[in-house]
C-alpha cells in the first residue's frame, strides 16, 4: 500500500472522516459526567480567569447533532482557544464526557487533565492524524501521530502530584522520522510484542489506538458515540480576546496559508501592544506579540499546542 493511500485510509477512519480535522485531532475523555466536568472546570479555570481578567466564564447549554455542536467551536482562535465543549458519550465505562477546545491546532488538554486528576477524575486522550507532510489530503499537511494517554488519580503517597499516567504511541519528530513513545506503567490489555517491530511506525498503528480505546469503553471515531441525547455544554470566556488574536475556520486550519496571517482579526482583540511587558502568559502558554512561544526559562508555562521537542 502506498504512503498516500495509507494516509487516506487513516483519514477515512477519523471522526466524521476527518472533515473537522485538526479541531478533532485530539479527543479527551473524562471519567465523570458532563455536569461534574463543567462544575470542576468552572471552579478551577473560572477562578483563575476572574483573578486575571475580571471577566467570568459563561456556560451555555446546547442541543443538536454532533456537527451542530462542533460548529459552536468555529471559528477557532489562533492563539488561545476561548470555548470548551463538553459532550456526553455512549459508554458503559467510566469515561463519560468528551472535551474539545476552540483551538485551530486542536485541543491540548494537559492542564485540564492534571487539574481534574487532582480532583479525583481520570482521563484518556486519543490523538490521531495521518502522516501527510506534502499536503496531499489537506493543503496544510500534517505530521503523523497515533497516541493514547491515560491519566489516573492516585494518593499523594504514591505520587506527590496526585496522579500518574501512561503515554504510548508513535509520531513524526521534527527531523522527519517516526519515534515511539512508551512511558509509564503498561495497561493490562497492551500487546507489548508489537513494540519491537523493526519499523517504528508499525509499533503503534491507528488500529492499535482504536483497539486500545475500545478496551477502555471508547469508540472515539464513531459519530454515534457522541451526544446521543443531542445535548452538550459550552463554557466560554466573556472577556476581550488577547492582543492581536485571529480567528480561523476549518478551511483556514486545513489550508497552507501563513500561520501568522491565517483567518481574520478577532473583532474583540486589541491591536495596541501591552506597555508593561511583551510576553503574556495565559492558561500556562506564553505569548509574544500575539504568537505562542516556548521558553523553559519562563516559569509556570508549558509548551504550546503542536509543539514537539527537538529529537
Amino acid at each position: 500500500m502506498g504512503r498516500t493511500s495509507a494516509a487516506r485510509q487513516e483519514t477515512e477512519r477519523l471522526l466524521l472522516g476527518g472533515a473537522w480535522h485538526p479541531l478533532t485531532k485530539s479527543l479527551t475523555f473524562f471519567a465523570a459526567d458532563v455536569e461534574e466536568c463543567v462544575a470542576s472546570f468552572l471552579d478551577w479555570r473560572g477562578r483563575g480567569v476572574i483573578e486575571r481578567t475580571g471577566h467570568p466564564l459563561r456556560r451555555r447549554d446546547l442541543t443538536g447533532d454532533l456537527e451542530t455542536l462542533l460548529a459552536e467551536l468555529t471559528p477557532m482562535e489562533v492563539a488561545m482557544g476561548r470555548r470548551n465543549l463538553f459532550v456526553p458519550v455512549a459508554t458503559d465505562g467510566p469515561y463519560r464526557t468528551m472535551m474539545l477546545r476552540s483551538s485551530w491546532l486542536g485541543t491540548d488538554p494537559g492542564s485540564e487533565r492534571a487539574a481534574f486528576a487532582t480532583r479525583g477524575v481520570g482521563s484518556v486522550q486519543v490523538t490521531s492524524s495521518p502522516n501527510d507532510p506534502r499536503g496531499l489530503i489537506w493543503p496544510r499537511g500534517f505530521h503523523g501521530i497515533h497516541h493514547l494517554g491515560v491519566m489516573r488519580p492516585v494518593p499523594v503517597e504514591q505520587d506527590d502530584r496526585g496522579y500518574t499516567g501512561r503515554s504510548v504511541g508513535v509520531r513524526i519528530s521534527d527531523r522527519g522520522g517516526w519515534i515511539f513513545v512508551d512511558l509509564g506503567d503498561r495497561l493490562p490489555f497492551e500487546d507489548a510484542s508489537a513494540y519491537t517491530a523493526p519499523r517504528v511506525k508499525n509499533r503503534f498503528t491507528q488500529q492499535t489506538l482504536i483497539d486500545y480505546a475500545a478496551e477502555l469503553g471508547l469508540r472515539p471515531f464513531d459519530a454515534d458515540f457522541y451526544a446521543s441525547d443531542r445535548t452538550a455544554v459550552l463554557v466560554e470566556h466573556t472577556g476581550p480576546a488577547i492582543w492581536r488574536e485571529r480567528l480561523a475556520s476549518i478551511a483556514d486550519a486545513q489550508s497552507n496559508g501563513n500561520p501568522d496571517r491565517i483567518g481574520i482579526p478577532h473583532p474583540d482583540a486589541t491591536t495596541i501592544e501591552p506597555e508593561s511587558r511583551t510576553i503574556t502568559v495565559i492558561d500556562g502558554i506564553a505569548y509574544h506579540r500575539g504568537e505562542a512561544i516556548w521558553d523553559p526559562s519562563i516559569l509556570g508555562t508549558r509548551p504550546p499546542p503542536g509543539w514537539t521537542p527537538k529529537i
